[in-house]
């Protein structure tokens, strides 16, 4: 086991290396992003390392400058390594390969051959149009046995070597002498890319993005194995133990404590197993997420918003009836003031990046989705709200996270009637949750009374004046998509509609011109003009797509129609 340390090293000061005798480190940590990677510098007596310059010019050069500074005039070499290839971690590589800083470029040797050869695939500059700088490798970790470089060609001194892992497995390393009894060893850890590579110095583990290589938005991109990556993380794990590594120093974010990085790694492990069937996270998928997300943060805000309405709704009118203890305590069930935040984080965020898309989006949606559900516990509030109404918000979000790794579980796609499925949404509508003798067998128990008498509070009837007619099709429409999805979406639709005072709404299923089944809904009789707003529209595309279909907006005689298809 490792022995306790609480030494935590400070970005931005040179530190020693524990575990070592004569190596320093200076590291510049970034908050957490796609855009750029963390920089680790290592001092040696007879050298410099500088592990993943990144992307940013200003972080490149505050890094030269503490190199140059430290080298004090002194002609000591600087090696530029990488965790991996992929762009946040090398774009701005070449700033540090000019005569008078000279850095000699050492990596994988399919990090070398991507990046020289521009692959645009490997290295991820496809994700967002960058263009990759002009460099030349001087040298690879992990040469092929069978073709050598020249110990006199090497500009580094570079040895094999081998370790047992407890499994009775043994790795291949690479160890590059640093002076004395310091070295750095270089393992290959792929899985989050192919050319990944973690080193460890004295008791500091240089893992990349290792520990993030299951986060959604980032699994599925091109390279990306999973069973590679679950080999590779539990090969760390037992060298971090046997080199008795302290701290964990990764390719973004603070750096972790090792026992705390374990459990991290282990839990990622299991995720990584069972994601074996991702979509490839392509530039085209991450556009087109990176709109959903923002579309789902609309949404969402909508629900909430429904959601504080109802909670004070509820609370003054319980107030008003002297039940003043009860109504206290309706406003602190969820924490609205945090979901507040929570939605406005992301509207700011949005906002900075001035209208980008991408995985910057994506990575901070998935944070969102994963934060609100942290906050909202349907549980609290099931007496308020129809289930329905609470299924549908939890849907949005883990549906989301799912549709960013590509997957779709077996059992959410079924096949239905159509007709069946139209007429149980829309008599779950005018469905009212309290049971009309209920609430006098209650008056004899106190609490029972107040419980009952707050669901009839919190009912909204919301479409008690809204009159449908539903022409349905003679042929049984048997379709194939998410059910539970489909009728949220149709209930979504139809809210809006009562809420602009559309007293009629007609519904008729059928087929559509291609033959595909199709529910059609428009508003009846002499309702006045009504414009679904935009972000509904796209709401109800997106989700449609995940449900298995498609939803299209008609403009029919200065009417809009609004129409579901089924693939």
């Amino acid at each position: 086991m490792p022995v306790p340390d609480p030494f935590i090293p400070p970005p931005y000061t040179w530190t020693p290396v524990p575990g070592t005798e004569n190596v320093e480190i200076y590291h510049i940590v970034r908050k957490p992003s796609v855009l750029c990677s963390n920089t680790y510098i290592i001092k040696a007596p007879e050298l410099f390392i500088v592990i993943d310059p990144g992307t940013d010019p200003e972080q490149i050069e505050h890094g030269r400058q503490v190199v140059l500074e430290k080298r004090q005039g002194k002609a000591i070499p600087v090696f530029l390594f990488l965790t991996h290839c992929h762009i946040d971690h090398f774009l701005a590589v070449n700033l540090l390969m000019d005569q008078t800083f000279n850095g000699q470029f050492i990596c994988h040797p399919l990090a070398a051959d991507a990046i020289e050869t521009k692959d645009e695939n490997l290295t991820l500059a496809n994700m967002n149009g960058s263009v990759l700088p002009i460099c030349k490798v001087r040298d690879c970790f992990f040469h092929d046995k069978d073709h050598p470089i020249p110990a006199e060609e090497s500009p580094l001194t570079v040895e094999s070597g081998i370790v047992e892992l407890d499994d009775g497995q043994v790795i291949p390393c690479n160890i590059v002498p640093l002076g004395g009894n310091d070295r750095i060893e270089i393992f290959q850890t792929p899985g989050h890319s192919p050319d990944s590579i973690t080193y460890v110095v004295g008791r500091f583990m240089y893992t990349g993005d290792l520990h993030v290589a299951t986060t959604p938005g980032i699994a599925g991109k091109n390279g990306w194995d999973n069973m590679a990556l679950v080999s590779s993380i539990r090969a760390m794990i037992d060298v971090g133990r046997k080199r008795e590594i302290a701290h964990i120093l990764p390719g973004h974010g603070k750096v972790i404590d090792f026992e705390k990085a374990t459990n991290i790694f282990l839990k990622e492990a299991d995720e990584a197993l069972h994601l074996t069937s991702l979509a490839l996270f392509d530039r085209e998928r991450s556009l087109y997420l990176s709109e959903y997300a923002i579309v789902l943060l609309e949404e969402t805000s909508s629900i909430f918003s429904i959601i504080a309405a109802r909670l004070l709704k509820v609370s003054y009118y319980l107030d008003m009836l002297g039940e003043h203890d009860r109504a206290q305590s309706i406003p602190r069930i969820i924490d609205t003031d945090m979901l507040d935040r929570t939605v406005d984080e992301f509207h700011t965020y949005i906002r900075e990046l001035k209208g980008a898309r991408g995985a910057p989006v994506i990575s901070k949606a998935v944070q969102f989705s994963r934060k609100v559900n942290r906050i909202f516990e349907p549980e609290k509030i099931s007496h308020l709200f129809d289930p329905c109404f609470l299924r549908r918000i939890k849907s949005l979000l883990a549906d989301f996270v799912n549709v960013v790794y590509g997957i779709r579980f077996r059992d959410q796609e079924t096949t239905f009637g159509l007709n069946t499925a139209v007429q149980e949404a829309l008599a779950s509508l005018k469905k009212d949750p309290a049971e009309s003798e209920r609430i006098f067998e209650t008056l004899d128990d106190d609490r029972e009374f107040i419980d009952e008498l707050t669901r009839r509070i919190a009912y909204t009837p919301l479409f008690s004046g809204t009159r449908f007619t539903f022409s349905r099709s003679e042929e049984e429409l048997d379709v194939t998509a998410d059910r539970l999805m489909f009728q949220d979406m149709l209930n979504a639709l139809l809210e809006q509609l009562a809420i602009a005072d559309i007293d009629h709404i007609s519904l008729e299923t059928g087929r559509g011109e291609t033959g595909a089944a199709a529910l059609s809904v428009t508003c009846g009789g002499n309702a006045k003009p009504f414009a679904l707003r935009e972000s509904k529209v796209l709401y109800l595309k997106h989700s449609m797509k995940i449900a298995g279909g498609e939803f299209e907006k008609i403009i029919d005689r200065e009417r809009e129609l609004y129409r579901f298809i089924f693939s």
